[in-house]
């Protein structure tokens, strides 16, 4: 008996001591972040700076798909290029432009260091959306309040920012370009799905008033992408005549950050090792050095049955602006052929979801990163390479209206067998 109290009380002590351990450590922490907010950002130490930067590469380095790409594309080696980093953080005295210059060398548009502005637009998105919710944590953390001056806990806040929606909620443009013949729909962005009734009252009542056309255009020349919904779960299903399916493919590095995102969506990522690499003739080779994990997408958009199922023949016009969700829908209309592509190459990285998110421990700047690598059925990476139209114009600038200058518009004429004396 006087054994098991001796063991008994040991074992309190033990739990006594990991307990206070916890509390001292929590009450540090709670200390420290209240310094950290109370700290105005250009008093931050120098130290404090470079430990940012320090977890900022890090992260890069353990989870960012494209640092060979970047050395190919644009002659950047990012990596090596860390003192570099250093040195300007150290000469440098407003840190968010330092930030700003070293993601800048990443040169894509999926990596960056977040303002105001867009912190508040993703609280508003992602309220309603399901896996994105890993970030909310992140955004409501004290520290990026204080640093962004975010009053989240105010319900004023989410009317205002409603309100702000407001100017995104129809941005859509239909016309004939030759009436009764050619018809056309202008996409600038793929604007968030929740917001987007105007642009379906639009098109959808557009679209019935065409379904005998010759040829449908759908531009979306300057269309920096948006949410892939638009054209997949709204647009796509009121044109398409039949299901279409396109296959792609995303690679994953092995980093904490990635696993943290596996976990959020339920996904047990198959390893690259059971993947047979050489059925992809133009897969990057860091695929098999850098990268760990896979997945594969099969995408099928299917009629709905308010669909026209449009008989004539589709046009998709792109220009080097398209990026991301605009991407995709190039991707689909290309790889599937449900529309011929006109126009320039485009920017790409339009294969995956949404960049994942972090936060710099001491100034709390939020940093977004494309997290997968997109390639096409082949192995082509899309950031790398863009898509290629089916047709490349000299100049595929959008000219708001459609005259006898429009090179993706008398392409479509040409094809089309109609005299550009037809045109409205």
């Amino acid at each position: 008996m006087e054994n098991f109290i001796k063991k008994f009380k040991f074992v309190i002590y033990i739990f006594l001591l990991i307990l206070i351990g916890i509390l001292g450590y929590k009450t540090y922490k709670y200390i420290n972040l209240q310094k950290l907010i109370n700290t105005p950002i250009n008093k931050l130490t120098e130290e404090q700076k470079l430990e940012d930067f320090e977890y900022l590469y890090n992260i890069i380095i353990e989870n960012y798909p494209f640092l060979e790409v970047n050395k190919r594309k644009y002659g950047i080696d990012w990596v090596d290029n860390k003192e570099k980093y250093i040195e300007f953080i150290k000469q440098e005295p407003n840190f968010k432009v330092a930030l700003n210059e070293i993601l800048l060398d990443l040169n894509n548009s999926h990596t960056n260091l977040l303002e105001r502005e867009f912190i508040e637009y993703m609280i508003y998105a992602y309220e309603s959306m399901e896996w994105q919710k890993m970030f909310l944590d992140i955004l409501n953390n004290p520290l990026v309040k204080s640093r962004y001056e975010l009053d989240i806990d105010n319900n004023l806040y989410f009317e205002s920012n409603s309100k702000k929606m407001n100017i995104y909620k129809s941005n859509a443009v239909v016309q004939d370009v030759i009436k009764g013949k050619i018809a056309s729909i202008y996409i600038p962005s793929m604007i968030n799905y929740t917001d987007i009734e105007q642009d379906k009252k639009i098109i959808t009542e557009y679209l019935n008033n065409i379904e005998d056309y010759q040829a449908l255009i759908i531009d979306i020349r300057g269309n920096g992408g948006g949410d892939t919904r638009y054209w997949n779960t709204f647009l796509l299903p009121l044109i398409l005549k039949e299901r279409i399916e396109v296959t792609t493919y995303n690679f994953y590095k092995d980093g904490n950050l990635i696993k943290e995102f596996f976990n959020a969506i339920n996904f047990k990522a198959p390893k690259i090792d059971n993947l047979n690499l050489s059925s992809f003739p133009n897969l990057p080779p860091e695929i098999s050095s850098d990268f760990k994990y896979y997945g594969k997408s099969i995408l099928g958009v299917s009629p709905n049955k308010n669909s026209i199922k449009f008989k004539g023949n589709i046009y998709l016009f792109v220009d080097n602006n398209v990026f991301s969700a605009s991407e995709g829908l190039t991707i689909f209309a290309k790889e599937s052929g449900f529309a011929t592509v006109i126009g320039e190459q485009t920017k790409g990285d339009g294969i995956g979801s949404d960049p994942l998110i972090a936060m710099l421990p001491n100034s709390g700047y939020v940093f977004r990163f494309s997290k997968d690598m997109g390639v096409t059925s082949d192995g082509t990476c899309n950031e790398e390479y863009g898509t290629t139209p089916d047709y490349v114009v000299n100049s595929a600038k959008y000219p708001y209206e459609y005259i006898n200058v429009d090179e993706c518009v008398l392409k479509v004429l040409e094809l089309e067998g109609i005299d550009t004396s037809e045109l409205n």
